[in-house]
């Protein structure tokens, strides 16, 4: 069984997620994009404990069968015991790094949320999704394992992981899709300067969408504007590089191990999920950037 959250999301009003992110950045500016950052490294720290776990109970399962095969040998049952509890060991000592790493992040989103009740929420309503596809994750790839315990208990995990998600959801759209019903339209928040403009542009102007961008620009000074294109162009350039890195150090890491095809094929979807990740945002920045031109 699988479940996700596109089913629940069309129940929703169309675009309402993206109204209201909208609504959050012109509110909190530049905490927004900080926070979308800080679950970005949440989910992949959550992402990079599952490839651990994944490895140590795919060892142990090894070891396991390799103890039944071996029962009439007491020296070989030994021997596999031994390193059965020793990757046991190393599985502990794993949970408490990843889980000393989620309280290192912790930290700073609580600094970052302060006392905002607001920004609490969306933080734990896209947390709760991904806590939901992490579950999700787990419980698929305990499948593969020959202890089916393991994945009766991660299905459960899963399950009550998506149904939370759905409720955080659910109850995150419904607050604050009828909060922006009630303020109507928004004030579109203007560059008072040249100086604001460089500060600001890539966390407030950057996380807005085409058409409150348009509107927000349109009162720019030749000076504001070029200072705008400036700042926006040196972000999409920096989103180059790091899609190059990550893709730079997936191909290595792929290139270090022996294996069948099925390693190139996950590479290759691996890269195509990164090109899928930094091109949204580099085509929205270069859409930006085009309409900033006109009043340069």
């Amino acid at each position: 069984m699988t479940l996700n959250f596109k089913e629940w999301e069309k129940l929703n009003e169309a675009n309402v997620f993206d109204k209201i992110k909208d609504w959050f950045s012109s509110n909190f500016g530049g905490s927004i994009g900080k926070l979308d950052g800080l679950l970005y490294d949440y989910k992949n720290a959550e992402l990079e404990f599952v490839d651990e776990w994944e490895e140590i109970l795919v060892e142990i399962d090894k070891l396991e069968l390799e103890k039944g095969q071996a029962k009439n040998d007491p020296a070989e049952v030994k021997k596999a015991e031994r390193y059965i509890q020793r990757n046991n060991q190393v599985l502990v000592n794993s949970k408490k790094a990843h889980a000393k790493k989620i309280d290192s992040l912790m930290v700073k989103v609580k600094q970052l949320i302060g006392d905002s009740r607001k920004l609490q929420n969306y933080w734990e309503m896209n947390k709760s999704k991904i806590d939901a596809e992490v579950a999700e994750e787990m419980y698929k790839r305990s499948k593969d394992l020959a202890d089916t315990s393991t994945s009766r208990e991660l299905y459960n995990t899963y399950k009550n992981a998506v149904l939370k998600a759905k409720e955080r959801d659910i109850e995150f759209r419904d607050q604050y899709g009828d909060l922006i019903r009630r303020e109507g339209k928004r004030e579109i928040p203007k560059i008072k300067n040249a100086a604001q403009s460089t500060e600001a542009s890539v966390d407030l102007y950057g996380s807005m969408s085409l058409s409150d961008f348009t509107k927000a620009v349109s009162d720019l000074t030749s000076a504001q504007a070029k200072s705008l294109v400036s700042e926006l162009t040196k972000a999409r350039n920096e989103l180059y590089v790091q899609m190059d890195l990550e893709r730079d150090a997936l191909n290595a890491e792929i290139a270090s191990k022996t294996g069948s095809g099925s390693t190139r094929e996950d590479a290759a979807k691996k890269i195509k999920e990164i090109r899928e990740k930094y091109m949204e945002k580099i085509r929205d920045l270069r859409s930006k950037i085009t309409i900033t031109r006109k009043y340069a």
